[in-house]
């Protein structure tokens, strides 16, 4: 909260009262946390301000990650090809629309899908001997955040590709229960036809 505070005045003041006043055209920006997205219409505009930003930070001892900071072109607009980028979870990209309209999409990222991945399996090994009902439930519990936050529109391949890796990984725990013999996957149909796992779907619809 406090470093919330402090950026405010050191980045969202600052870029809010001197940085858009100064530039050739349009420039906004969206923060969250330390995570930071800087878009100018005017590539003269970005240049100018990235060393600027360099500067202010510097006066209160903190750095630019030049390893994680990139400048893109991006935009439905731009004559190049537009670049993509991570934030908060999803990775944006410019796309076509069903009437052939650029605009921007949003995808899961891979490095936030193989944590979350990662973390579904564990769950699943750990908690493999507990009653198949309790665990589906539990399971679905953990499905249903992870479509409130990345259902949104044109995010759908990403939602199924999940729902299918914990549908699969669920099938090979389920399977280590008992040494004696294997589940069928017509027996894992039957069980899940008892004891659904949540389906995924679009929380969000942008258009």
């Amino acid at each position: 909260m406090l470093a919330n505070v402090y950026l405010h005045y050191v980045i969202d003041l600052w870029f809010e009262k001197r940085v858009r006043k100064n530039c050739a055209a349009r420039a906004d920006m969206v923060r969250y946390a330390d995570d930071i997205i800087f878009c100018f219409e005017a590539e003269e505009d970005v240049w100018r301000f990235y060393e600027e930003l360099k500067e202010r930070l510097a006066k209160f001892h903190l750095e630019l990650s030049e390893e994680k900071s990139q400048i893109i072109p991006f935009g439905r607009s731009t004559t190049e090809k537009p670049g993509k980028f991570d934030f908060l979870g999803f990775t944006h990209v410019i796309g076509k629309s069903m009437n052939g309209w650029n605009i921007v999409k949003y995808r899961t990222s891979e490095k936030k899908l193989k944590m979350k991945r990662a973390k579904i399996k564990k769950f699943l090994k750990d908690n493999m001997h507990i009653p198949v009902g309790l665990l589906i439930k539990a399971l679905n519990i953990r499905l249903r955040g992870h479509y409130n936050y990345y259902g949104i529109s044109h995010n759908s391949e990403k939602l199924n590709g999940f729902y299918q890796y914990c549908c699969y990984t669920l099938f090979k725990v389920l399977n280590k229960r008992s040494q004696k013999r294997s589940l069928t996957w017509k027996e894992f149909d039957t069980l899940l036809y008892k004891f659904p796992i949540t389906a995924p779907h679009i929380v969000l619809s942008l258009w």
